[in-house]
């Protein structure tokens, strides 16, 4: 991650989290998951490092969910 020069652009925050949720469920179709996501989010960074932050935060909320509760975000 460290090695590769940072891309300073406007990212669209919604699709990446679209596309972590998907790829969460993918994963673990046994597990109840609810992601509540907001259209249009938009912030200034590096895609490549939001999205490892998206996959860990959505991630460790999914996996930190007791048998049998449902993974929610919002």
């Amino acid at each position: 991650i460290t090695r590769t020069k940072l891309r300073f652009e406007p990212v669209d925050l919604s699709a990446l989290a679209e596309k972590v949720s998907i790829g969460l469920r993918r994963a673990n179709p046994e597990q109840l998951m609810t992601f509540t996501l907001e259209p249009g989010l938009t912030a200034a960074g590096d895609r490549g490092l939001r999205l490892i932050v998206l996959e860990n935060l959505l991630g460790n909320a999914c996996r930190w969910t007791p048998k049998g509760g449902q993974a929610r975000t919002g």
